[in-house]
Formats: C-alpha cells, structure tokens, sequence
C-alpha cells in the first residue's frame, strides 16, 4: 500500500547484488498489479514461477490465485488463473507449493471450511505447476578433523558462461542448501581459507526427478608438499591446448587461492591424456595443455617461477581407458605441491 501504487496493495521485488545487498524495491508491472488487491505473493525456487493472489484480474471470486512466469528479458508472462477447483467463489489469499511442485497448501474462506480462513493441501495440476527444480545439499568439512569449515560456495553457468550466484556455508556446522532450477549446466567451486579448493559440474541430465535432493559431504585438506587436487572444470577444444572459455573461472578461482599458498610453494601442472592416438602425440598434446594453464594462470598474475608445466600422456592413467566415462577421467589437469 505504499506511495506509488496502482491499488490498494501491490506487489514488489527487490533484487540481490553481488555483495548479497538487496538493491531498491520496484513495483512489478501491470497486470500482475492492477487496481485491486493484489498480494501474497511466492516466488518458486524454480527461478521463474511466481504465485499470486489478485481481486483486480478476472477471476471467480473475490480473490482468486495467479500464475506467471519471468522471462529471459525481465519481463512478466500474462497471469493465468489456476482455475477451479483450486480457486472458488470465496477468497484464495494465499499459497504455498513443494520444491518439488507437486504438492501445495493454499489459504481460502471457501465454503465447508472452519472458520474465517482455512488452509487446503492438494496435489498440484501438471497445468499450473512450476518448473524442473533440485536441490544439492551439503556439508563442508577438514579432512583431517570433519571440523565444519568457513566456506564460500560460487556457481557458475557453463551454458551462459556467466556466475549464477554465491552461496555462503553454514560456519556453524559447515551445511549448505540451494536449488538447482529448470535445465542447467552449472560448475560450483569450495573455497576456504587455507585448504585446496574444490570443483565439480553438474548438470539437470544427472537428475532423475524434480525435487530430487542431491546431498553430498566435501571434504577439504590443506596443502602440502606432495599433496594434489585436480581442475574438475579445465577443458580445452578437441585435440588441442586451446582452453574452453569456460576454463577461465576455474583458474581465476584456483590463481586467487594460490595467491594465499606461502611463497615457497611451487605448483607444479601435470597433464595427462586418454590413449586415443599415439603415445607421442599424447604426450605432446598433454605438455601442451599443461603449458597453455601455466601461462594462463602467470597472465592472470602467478609469478612464473611458482610454476612448472609436465605433460605425460597417456602413461598415468586413474581409470579404465575401455569406456568413454573412464577416458574422460583420465583427461585430465592436476596441481602438484613441490
């Protein structure tokens, strides 16, 4: 109901910045708001889906429970009812939906019911439910000790090449839990401070259903001489030392942390390769994909004389070389304490 309004209440958003500051609120745009009472509204963790209760748009009742979507531009689909029997003759005011938006709970004074409001649960119609979401859920530990860890979780997506957000790690007992919406392609990278980061991808194919909950415990050691950690999101164009662009962000990430390593540490980069093609090539190949992470990561501000660059082919292999799964384990770049 604030000044600037088109009805008696309105809906607004507030977005979050880089800094996890949430920035002005704006008033969303007709017709989710219109002259009438427009409220309640639940933003599902899909990433796009928000709910809405109006008495300004038509409808069957009072107020009656709306969907619409957000779109790649920023702008708002035309709210759909949700249609009987979801919503009646009387007030539907509010509604809440599972992560896996299956289930929701809506509040309505329709008639049969208790009092001046009752909550309703029921099966949500495939029609007017959210999209595809997951959720990875999670503790960050010490190796050594399974101590929780002050950590700092960043996401990138891979298909835009940009980061989808930053999440901070419980220091309480190391959890974390964020959802994972619609189709994706995300690499997620732990940081904390002292210990090897670590990186991982995953993407929607690996789910199996929506609200799928994928709950994993990472583990963090701290560097040292003859200890490894392996760049789970370097890649480089087929047969070739070119880095995918895609890269960059993990070495950024891996190039600040090195920053903090004592400088007496030397990093050395070790390629390896599958044993598709000759033993020379690989090899080849392998020095020149270790070379091209070297010299990416001086450019980016790591003194030359911390880092060396081997290349060993296929000589070193972590998996089977028989299916494509193990081949690609085996491609492979890794960091080396000396």
């Amino acid at each position: 109901t604030r000044l600037g309004g088109l009805g008696n209440s309105d809906i607004y958003v507030a977005r979050r910045d880089s800094n996890n500051v949430f920035t002005v609120v704006e008033r969303l745009p007709f017709p989710l708001n219109t002259p009438g009472n427009d409220q309640r509204p639940y933003f599902h963790p899909d990433g796009k889906t928000l709910y809405f209760s109006s008495s300004g748009l038509p409808g069957m009742g009072g107020s009656d429970l709306y969907k619409s979507q957000l779109m790649e531009d920023g702008s708002w689909t035309k709210p759909v009812n949700l249609g009987f029997p979801i919503n009646s003759p009387k007030d539907e005011r509010g509604i809440f939906i599972s992560g896996d938006g299956k289930l929701a709970f809506i509040s309505t004074n329709r008639k049969g019911g208790l009092g001046g409001m009752d909550i309703y649960q029921f099966d949500l119609p495939q029609s007017v439910a959210p999209g595809l979401t997951s959720y990875l859920k999670g503790r960050v530990l010490d190796s050594l000790t399974r101590q929780p860890l002050i950590a700092t979780i960043e996401i990138y997506d891979l298909t835009r090449n940009q980061e989808y957000r930053t999440v901070a790690v419980d220091p309480v007992d190391g959890s974390f839990l964020f959802a994972l919406p619609g189709i994706f392609n995300y690499s997620f990278h732990i940081t904390s401070p002292g210990k090897i980061p670590i990186s991982k991808t995953i993407t929607s194919d690996s789910i199996l259903t929506s609200g799928e909950l994928l709950n994993e415990e990472f583990l963090l050691s701290s560097p040292s001489i003859g200890n490894q950690f392996r760049l789970n999101n370097v890649f480089f164009e087929t047969n070739s030392a070119v880095l995918e662009e895609i890269s960059k962000q993990e070495l950024q990430i891996v190039a600040n942390w090195m920053a903090t390593v004592e400088d007496t540490v030397i990093f050395e980069l070790q390629g390896h390769t599958d044993n598709r093609g000759s033993e020379v090539w690989n090899l080849t190949l392998s020095q020149q994909r270790a070379d091209a992470v070297r010299n990416y990561l001086i450019s980016i501000g790591i003194p030359d004389d911390r880092l060396i660059a081997r290349g060993f082919g296929m000589t070193r292999p972590i998996d089977t070389n028989e299916t494509e799964e193990g081949r690609a384990n085996n491609r492979r770049t890794e960091v080396h304490f000396r």
